[in-house]
């Protein structure tokens, strides 16, 4: 059966899950919502009639499985493509790395959509770096957050570093493990594939083109 991720036309929340998608070769539909005044508008009218719990997006269908929360699309992923932890060690281990990268992830967005981000932006790249070495010694010599196996935290953390290098290269220049972890990323085969196409090349943004710092050239 078809799995249906829907989210925003932006790489946000929505994009960790996309990548895990395409990395699983799954079948799955990547339905997109325009980033319009009426496309919040039909989202708005409709989210309430489709059947979830807590309606947001990102949102996954599949089968009788409705979700939302992108870290619970993340973990139902992981599970579902053998994309997980196999003993209570590598869980703890995913846990931590899990909720480091949502701690820097949510610390990103609250800089890029706030209208002072130029007064902000200082302090918020003294953390950053901290952060940055501490996630490179996590990281290691890898090859993924839990050696030889993959799994979705990768994916979540390899879309954040992403972004987060783009928007502050310098702070990356001396991350020797993340860069090579990114490299790793970057060429495996299906990963490959995605990043050679039209469409990853054309660009999304990585926050709403609303917000001060969006991520697209």
């Amino acid at each position: 059966m078809t799995i249906t991720l829907c989210y925003w036309d932006l790489r946000g929340l929505g994009e960790p899950s996309r990548l895990l998608l395409r990395y699983a070769d799954a079948d799955w539909k990547d339905e997109r919502r325009a980033l319009t005044p009426d496309s919040f508008a039909d989202w708005k009218a409709v989210k309430f009639t489709l059947g979830f719990d807590f309606p947001n997006l990102p949102y996954m269908i599949d089968g009788d499985i409705k979700i939302t929360q992108s870290v619970a699309i993340m973990r139902y992923l992981g599970r579902k493509f053998n994309l997980a932890a196999s003993s209570e060690v590598e869980q703890v281990r995913l846990d931590l790395a899990e909720q480091e990268i949502m701690d820097m992830k949510t610390a990103q967005s609250r800089l890029c959509y706030n209208p002072k981000y130029e007064e902000l932006k200082a302090d918020y790249v003294v953390n950053l770096t901290v952060k940055v070495g501490l996630m490179d010694k996590f990281i290691g010599a890898g090859p993924w957050m839990l050696g030889e196996k993959i799994t979705y935290v990768d994916f979540m953390t390899y879309e954040f570093l992403d972004g987060s290098r783009k928007q502050f290269p310098e702070n990356f220049k001396d991350a020797s493990n993340i860069n090579a972890f990114m490299a790793r990323f970057e060429a495996l085969p299906k990963m490959a594939e995605w990043f050679a196409t039209d469409m990853y090349k054309e660009g999304h943004y990585i926050n709403s083109p609303m917000a001060a710092w969006h991520g697209k050239e």
